[in-house]
This record gives structure tokens, C-alpha cells and sequence, in this order.
């Protein structure tokens, strides 16, 4: 029988500073994140951040992906309407980013993994690749083309990005105009 090293992660001790991160985001935004001030405000040592998270932006993605649960195809319910379901995605979409919370830590995300290979990485695994598999199984029924789905999902998930990182609302003619985009709609011929 094989024993880990360490000591395994106290919950109480990981929320105590997936809490401290998510309060220093609100209250100062993510240079506010150190591992001094979490581990203070959290009344752990920083040798326990770092054996557990190793990084600033690790502490930060789990902080604010904490309990997020992604819509994943198998969660989606399809209509049969390829613009009522991707405008049904995007809107479920557009309704979390709206929150000024979830908008602030979306902020924090992009900084964070902009700097941070394996931060990245899990907010790739976590967010963004279900978001896809998503985009593109609704596509799939109308678009044969694996590279085009692909390509669309990755505009649909660009824009909203895009549009919280530069604090924009994801007001109805810009849902719509990404619907439009993605299933095809509204194209006039030349």
C-alpha cells in the first residue's frame, strides 16, 4: 500500500481560501491576489498555498470556477430549432456573464491564465471545452463540416469573452447577431 506525501487538504482549511480569493476579486480585483494576502485572510501558511495550488492564478481559477457546473450536450435540450437552441444557449450564457460577480471573476480568469500554462489548462478542461462540445453538437445536425462547427463554437465563445473582458452588455441585437452568425441566418446572396 502506497501513501501519498503531505498531508491531505483540510476542506475547511480550501475554503476558507477559495473564500479569501473570491473576496479579495470582489473587493480589489485579481492583483489583490498574493499569496500573502490569502494565506493572511484565510489564516493558513503560504507553504500550504503553494503545496496545494502552487500558483496564484491556480488559486484563482478554483476560486472562481468553484462549483461552476458547465452545460454540457448531454444537459442541453434541443428543440429540433437550430436558432432557438444556439439563441437559447447563448442566452443561458449572456444571463451568468451579466452577473457582476461572475463578469468580475471571468476578468480574473483571462488574467490570470494569460500568465499561467497549467492555470490555463484547467480553465480550458473546465469551462471552455464543455462550452464547445456544446456549440458543436448543436451544430452538428445542420453543419456536416467538423472544422466549420469547430470554428463557430469558437466564435461564439470569443465574442462573449470578449465582451466581458471589455465590460460590454451582451444586449439583445449582439445575441442575435451572434445567432445569426452561427446558424447561418440572415446571409443575403451576392
Amino acid at each position: 500500500m502506497t501513501r501519498s506525501a503531505g498531508r491531505p487538504r483540510s476542506e475547511d482549511s480550501r475554503r476558507r481560501v477559495l473564500a479569501a480569493a473570491r473576496d479579495l476579486l470582489r473587493e480589489s480585483g485579481v492583483r489583490a491576489v498574493s499569496m500573502d494576502a490569502v494565506a493572511s485572510r484565510a489564516h493558513v501558511s503560504k507553504q500550504t498555498l503553494y503545496r496545494w495550488w502552487g500558483s496564484t492564478s491556480a488559486i484563482v481559477v478554483e476560486a472562481v470556477l468553484d462549483g461552476y457546473e458547465p452545460p454540457v450536450p448531454e444537459t442541453v435540450v434541443e428543440t429540433g430549432d437550430l436558432r432557438a437552441d444556439i439563441a437559447s444557449w447563448i442566452e443561458r450564457s449572456a444571463r451568468s456573464l451579466s452577473d457582476d460577480d461572475v463578469a468580475q471573476g471571468v476578468r480574473a480568469l483571462l488574467g490570470a491564465v494569460s500568465s499561467d500554462p497549467v492555470a490555463g489548462r484547467e480553465f480550458h478542461d473546465r469551462t471552455l471545452a464543455p462550452a464547445r462540445r456544446t456549440i458543436e453538437h448543436l451544430l452538428s445536425a445542420d453543419e456536416p463540416s467538423e472544422q466549420t462547427r469547430s470554428a463557430r463554437a469558437d466564435i461564439a465563445i470569443s465574442a462573449l469573452l470578449f465582451w466581458v473582458l471589455v465590460d460590454q452588455p451582451v444586449d439583445a441585437g449582439r445575441r442575435d447577431a451572434l445567432r445569426d452568425l452561427l446558424t447561418g441566418s440572415g446571409r443575403t446572396g451576392a
